[in-house]
């Protein structure tokens, strides 16, 4: 019963997370197996080798087996994930190759025509399975946060001429079509405030990794956002998203005055960066 219950979890898990789903699903049973096999240490010891029956632990690994691996929905659901996951690497690896060989051992007047054919081969062809794989394409990418995964096919795809507009096209529908969703659902229409709530959550959780991890694209179009969802929302929704601009700024004077003060100690050592933020706003 508590395996089919795992089981069913793991089956609602929507997107790139499905695999980080599965893997804390299998870590917590291994823990729990781990204990069981502790308190039934002496029988495992004695009673099963003389009795011939199946160890205790091997008994965990057979029922996570026929419970969670060999589940209809979960079987082909985690080997297409994982083919998927290996084509793409692959594709990379192989590109990375090809480059490093033609580079080796063909005349360089040769080079930009053959890496042109390997381009197409390897990238062109597979692009439009690449961006529309599965649990793992390119719309899982930002919504589970897998941006890594998103450069890398980024840098790939900026290879090819005229690739890259696939990306924006695919993307484009996708924020429209999420957008009208959002727009028509007849809850959110009954609960405009709702909405709206759910909106600033999630426009200041990215704002906030953006701003924390230094990936934002521009100072200058943050701001101009927020100055306009000030205009269509009011002062009271935007003031946390002020403050964390403001706070930013902040810690980069701050440090650019501290490191300036510190020039001659510093050297060649360590750079220390620091981020002062109020509580209130992050």
């Amino acid at each position: 019963m508590h395996l089919r219950e795992i089981s069913k979890s793991i089956e609602d898990v929507q997107g790139g997370s499905f695999l980080e789903e599965l893997n804390r699903k299998w870590v917590d049973h291994n823990n729990a197996l781990q204990m069981i096999q502790d308190i039934l240490m002496y029988m495992d010891r004695t009673f099963i080798p003389s009795t011939h029956k199946t160890p205790v632990h091997t008994l965990g690994l057979n029922l996570w087996r026929d419970n969670i691996i060999h589940s209809s929905n979960i079987q082909t659901r985690l080997l297409n994930t994982l083919l998927d996951l290996i084509q793409e690497e692959l594709t990379e690896r192989r590109l990375n190759e090809e480059m490093e060989r033609v580079s080796q051992y063909l005349d360089p007047l040769s080079e930009a025509k053959i890496i042109n054919v390997i381009e197409q081969e390897m990238i062109a062809n597979h692009m439009h399975r690449l961006v529309h794989m599965e649990n793992s394409g390119l719309v899982n990418m930002p919504v589970d946060d897998k941006y890594e995964d998103l450069g890398r096919m980024y840098s790939l795809f900026r290879r090819v001429p005229d690739v890259l507009s696939l990306i924006r096209d695919v993307m484009t529908s996708h924020i429209r079509d999420t957008g009208r969703q959002l727009v028509t659902d007849p809850e959110k229409s009954r609960n405009p405030v709702d909405f709206k709530d759910v909106f600033e959550k999630y426009y200041k959780q990215h704002l906030a990794k953006r701003l924390l991890s230094s990936k934002t694209v521009s100072d200058d179009a943050e701001g101009s956002l927020i100055v306009k969802l000030k205009t269509e929302c009011g002062y009271q929704f935007t003031s946390k998203l002020d403050g964390m601009i403001t706070d930013m700024k902040t810690s980069q004077d701050t440090m650019q005055g501290f490191h300036a003060s510190q020039a001659t100690n510093i050297g060649d050592g360590p750079t220390l960066v620091v981020q002062v933020l109020t509580t209130g706003s992050w």
